[in-house]
């Protein structure tokens, strides 16, 4: 099993590609950066909400409550990208990039500000034989991808975990947060077992695009088929 290693740059963190399935227990490792020349972009933004108290018995000028700002549409790509080996498609947004590798595939949204090889959200497709696999429970699975989680990441926590559906298939996710580097990450680790293949798939940003992005990543998910 191929191991995972990643060394931080000041426009971001690069992670070569691990991989991947095999031995008695056949486990993915989770695909975190399409190649050496993907790098992530962003930085952790504090947030520091806290502000103090105005004085209840003095008159004051109240401000009307903030409304939530609208989010446009997730609009995708018209045409799904297909694998021919796996026999699985799935649906990206409209002006991400694609990167295939062995057994894995990367969809990703290319900086604004840092460069087109950099990315600021990030869903990933890796998928394998079932192999020893074939009889566990989705749960049981998820439980030996924690491990490998923890391992990809500094401070890594399962914030939760549940028996989801993508489309018509059975799946077990697991929200994660965790670091690289100085990149704070968050994301949605999805297991999912067909008739034949495993498939892990990942869908992540940058702490300070989860919010912006989550949107299009789990629409993006939400169209796989196998």
């Amino acid at each position: 099993m191929k191991g995972f290693s990643a060394r931080t740059k000041s426009a971001g963190f690069v992670a070569s590609p691990p991989l991947v399935i095999g031995g008695v227990i056949a486990v993915i490792i989770i695909i975190l950066i399409a190649s050496g020349s993907l790098k992530f972009s962003g930085y952790v933004k504090v947030d520091d909400s806290k502000k103090p108290q105005g004085d209840q018995t003095v008159t004051q000028t109240e401000k009307p409550a903030p409304t939530d700002t609208p989010k446009p549409a997730v609009k995708l790509n018209s045409e799904s990208y297909s694998d021919t080996k796996y026999g699985f498609s799935i649906s990206y947004p409209e002006g991400w990039k694609v990167k295939e590798q062995t057994n894995n595939v990367n969809f990703f949204k290319p900086s604004a500000t840092k460069g087109g090889d950099q990315a600021d959200a990030l869903v990933s497709v890796v998928a394998d034989d079932l192999k020893d696999n074939r009889d566990m429970k989705l749960a049981t699975i998820a439980d030996l991808h924690k491990t490998f989680l923890k391992k990809q990441f500094s401070n890594a926590e399962v914030t939760a975990e549940k028996e989801i559906k993508i489309g018509e298939l059975d799946g077990y996710e697991l929200e994660f947060t965790g670091m690289i580097g100085s990149d704070k990450m968050q994301g949605r680790y999805i297991v999912i077992k067909g008739e034949k293949y495993l498939v892990a798939l990942i869908g992540m940003a940058n702490m300070e695009f989860w919010d912006s992005e989550k949107a299009n990543i789990d629409a993006s998910i939400q169209t796989f088929k196998l």
